[in-house]
């Protein structure tokens, strides 16, 4: 069933996975670092042959999910993915991707059953890190945990898991957990969290801790006291400093994208990237896409905002200051979300979205540059509503040796899919 934009959403956070509303139309829109009061420029069609798309065969096996993408250093990829085991088993695997050939997979860690959407990323001391969620059941009420590990000899062996959040509360959903480098091989750990809310009423947490060379992790601690209950969380790194973004919630039932920088409102103030003025009751449960080059900092989003959908996206050479004026890149369709970003340089990014056609759903990718125009736009896939797209199997993005590489899921042929975007 194709998503609407009207009506009131649900969010549920007392329930395994986010129970959201799938927020309708989405145009991607890039939006470039503008001085003073200049306005972008904008193109509607643009050429499709400055893209080149190189499908890359992954080593899961069928019928996996949950797949995703991180960058390594040398230019290499990560990809981690649940895979089917016997007993009604899952393994989270890993491999890493030169750019010619993928390793050979290694497990992380095999349960019952894996939740969320885990990740495997390189730390800066050269180890491994891993996040993934769990269900905890006590006296038949259920209850969703992070769990985080790390590896120091490639992903041969794993630390102990430890649960990231500290609190015991049962009945309560955690989820679209995150996991980034930190200096001295720290890992920063971060989550959607609902232990403050009953009966789908008080605030959505962003929580989140910090677990150290030794795989000790600290008490958990709350990054933002108030945000979109499911939308995608996403950190980025940027001149040695990390950032996260993600859907504020602010007053008025108003959903904007904000980027904070780590360790959250304890330092500092989350930097709204623009004034879309989103009032929706309810969580729309989209995508967010966050990348950085030496320079320049991107960010791409779905908003409804005025009943209309449409996907922006922004550029900045210092977060913490704001954001130039987003340029809509797809105004002359009916996009639908599922927005990721990955910057080439500092002048150009490949954005990825998910675009309504008479046909049905069209997964597109565009090359926009940082002074707001459209380079290039082509399609990426044509996947079915059926395909497009379900918690937590959602689209991923990263950049490895100056191409951007994207993931996503084919529910209909059981398969996931991995693509290299260069020019």
């Amino acid at each position: 069933m194709k998503p609407s934009i009207t009506g009131k959403s649900r969010h549920s956070p007392l329930i395994t996975k986010p129970a959201c509303l799938r927020a309708g139309i989405l145009t991607i829109l890039i939006c470039v670092f503008a001085k003073a009061h200049a306005l972008p420029a904008q193109t509607s069609a643009a050429p499709a042959s400055a893209l080149s798309v190189q499908e890359i065969e992954p080593p899961s096996a069928a019928k996996s999910r949950q797949a995703h993408l991180s960058a390594a250093s040398g230019g290499k990829l990560i990809l981690s993915w649940v895979e089917p085991a016997p007993k009604a088993e899952k393994i989270l695997k890993f491999a890493w991707y030169d750019g010619k050939t993928w390793s050979a997979p290694r497990n992380v860690v095999r349960l019952p059953a894996i939740y969320d959407l885990p990740k495997v990323i390189e730390l800066n001391d050269g180890a491994l890190g891993a996040v993934w969620g769990t269900e905890t059941r006590i006296k038949k009420q259920s209850s969703n945990e992070v769990y985080v590990s790390r590896s120091a000899d490639g992903g041969l062996t794993w630390s102990k898991a430890v649960k990231a959040n500290s609190d015991q509360k049962v009945k309560t959903a955690r989820y679209n957990a995150y996991i980034a480098p930190l200096p001295e091989g720290n890992m920063a750990v971060f989550w959607s969290d609902a232990r403050h809310r009953k009966k789908d009423k008080g605030e959505q947490y962003l929580m989140g801790t910090v677990m150290d060379g030794k795989g000790r992790v600290e008490h958990d601690f709350a990054v933002d006291d108030n945000i979109c209950s499911c939308c995608q969380l996403l950190p980025a790194r940027y001149k040695d400093q990390l950032y996260l973004t993600y859907r504020d919630h602010l007053p008025g039932e108003v959903r904007d994208i904000a980027v904070l920088p780590w360790p959250g409102l304890r330092t500092a103030k989350a930097v709204r990237v623009h004034s879309d003025n989103w009032v929706l009751d309810g969580c729309p449960g989209q995508n967010v896409g966050a990348s950085a080059s030496q320079n320049r900092f991107g960010v791409a989003w779905f908003t409804a905002a005025g009943g209309k959908g449409k996907v922006q996206a922004a550029f900045t050479d210092d977060p913490g200051k704001g954001f130039g004026a987003p340029v809509n890149v797809d105004p002359e369709h009916q996009p639908q979300g599922e927005v990721k970003m990955v910057m080439l340089d500092d002048d150009r990014a490949v954005v990825q979205w998910l675009r309504t056609t008479p046909e049905g759903p069209s997964l597109q990718l565009a090359l926009v540059s940082a002074s707001g125009q459209v380079l290039a736009e082509r399609q990426l896939s044509k996947p079915s509503w059926k395909t497009a797209f379900e918690w937590p199997n959602l689209p991923t993005a990263a950049q490895g040796g100056g191409s951007a590489y994207f993931s996503w899921l084919d529910t209909e042929a059981e398969r996931i899919h991995v693509v290299k975007v260069g020019l």
